[in-house]
């Protein structure tokens, strides 16, 4: 039985099927290893203006009350910054379907962000992948760019820090190859290897199909 959230999320990704034809193919978010250098920065920042709040306040000021408020604020500013890094991160969602390509950023009220491709008005002619750095190889963590040829000009579609992209990009090269085709493809999705009906809130989504 699907829990509520698991329920909530799988009508939010089916809101985005057009028409009855139109199926899902894959649905996938960049890798939590982004939010490592995100929070590691965050932390620099903090420290910096720690450290300046201790000057002015202590060694300036001699104010201890004017400090602990400033400590206060500090805390409750990290907090926040830091809890809008993992909805920003939590609710980014790549969708592709027989019909279109969504790069999905849904975090509400703080942001509702789509970028869509429509299949039917593009033609794919390569899907690439690429790692950079000795710890996105080992992590097995990179990119995946699908290029398009419009009538006027190319454009590309980057699934940005996925999981297995030799995978994906395998997977999504067939799938866009055969769409035009009557050659049906199996739906591909990635799971832990540990089979559970929880929904994973994070890197490894479960197949969207209603029952």
């Amino acid at each position: 039985m699907k829990t509520q959230v698991q329920q909530r999320f799988i009508k939010e990704i089916l809101s985005y099927l057009s028409t009855s034809e139109e199926e899902l193919l894959y649905v996938g978010k960049p890798s939590a290893i982004i939010l490592i250098p995100r929070f590691l920065t965050i932390l620099l920042g903090l420290v910096v203006i720690y450290t300046l709040i201790h000057y002015i306040t202590l060694l300036i000021l001699n104010n201890l009350v004017l400090y602990m408020l400033g400590i206060v604020a500090l805390m409750v500013f990290g907090l926040i910054i830091s809890g809008l890094l993992v909805l920003d991160w939590l609710f980014n969602f790549y969708i592709v379907t027989n019909k279109k390509i969504i790069d999905m950023e849904y975090a509400p009220p703080i942001s509702h962000n789509l970028s869509t491709i429509l299949l039917d008005q593009v033609r794919c002619t390569e899907v690439d992948l690429q790692k950079s750095g000795l710890l996105r190889e080992l992590l097995d963590i990179g990119d995946v760019t699908i290029t398009f040829d419009r009538p006027t000009h190319q454009e590309s579609f980057v699934l940005s820090n996925i999981r297995h992209p030799e995978r994906v990009s395998l997977y999504l090269g067939h799938a866009l190859t055969v769409l035009r085709t009557e050659t049906p493809i199996e739906p591909f999705w990635f799971r832990p290897q540990a089979t559970t009906h929880k929904l994973q809130i994070g890197e490894d989504l479960y197949p969207l199909k209603p029952h």
